[in-house]
């Protein structure tokens, strides 16, 4: 590993979900690794490496034990939502937002997302941009 002057931050690329014709949710998600350090989720920040790490594996164990158990409720709250459209009602925004974030492909996305996570030397992060 690398020695840092400053300390280490913990960062988990983030997750979006894809968007049809620009505009339309399409319950699909996708994790954006590719993305630069900049446009990373800031999960925390560690004077060692080892901390930073001990942190990320505690990220993605929460993460795995997060999916398991709202998987198990997905169903039941998924019939909940179908009979509030067969009734007509609108979702409010609450249980839009629930229904996206309860999602299992989103849930997926932010497990892979946390299985990404990367620890990178401050200094990596907060040294000038060379022209």
């Amino acid at each position: 590993m690398i020695a840092a002057a400053c300390g280490w931050f913990l960062l988990s690329p983030p997750t979006q979900e894809e968007l049809k014709d620009g505009k339309w949710r399409t319950g699909n998600w996708s994790v954006a690794a590719e993305q630069p350090y900049a446009k990373w989720e800031h999960q925390s920040a560690h004077d060692m490496a080892k901390d930073c790490e001990m942190e990320r594996a505690r990220i993605f164990n929460d993460a795995m034990k997060r999916t398991a158990e709202i998987t198990e409720k997905w169903d039941v709250l998924e019939e909940q939502y179908r009979e509030i459209f067969r009734s007509g009602a609108k979702f409010t925004p609450e249980q839009f937002e629930a229904r996206t974030f309860l999602n299992p492909r989103a849930l997926a996305a932010r497990q892979l997302s946390a299985m990404k996570a990367r620890c990178i030397p401050s200094d990596v992060l907060l040294s000038p941009v060379k022209k």
